[in-house]
């Protein structure tokens, strides 16, 4: 499936579990989903399945703040040099 031996693959290396990218704590979108968490830390790879209709483009939609949740709140973690949603820093 990708073209090479399974021993030929890099090993993974360890998330730094100190480096916190984004929080999702009670997200939940009337409808759409709910009461979703989850962390993402610095190196991780993120997969979301479900099937048609689940939410899955609902919630990315509200994480990147396209449309807002009903409840819940999204951390993200200040970067070095990295100016805030509005342009302003």
């Amino acid at each position: 499936m990708v073209g090479r031996k399974i021993d030929e693959i890099e090993e993974k290396k360890p998330v730094d579990r100190k480096d916190k990218l984004m929080e999702l704590r009670g997200y939940t979108k009337e409808g759409n989903f709910a009461d979703v968490d989850f962390t993402l830390y610095k190196g991780e790879v993120v997969g979301l399945t479900g099937l048609v209709g689940a939410g899955r483009s609902e919630l990315f939609q509200s994480v990147f703040g396209i449309t807002r949740p009903d409840a819940g709140h999204n951390r993200k973690a200040e970067r070095e040099g990295q100016s805030d949603r509005h342009g302003s820093g």
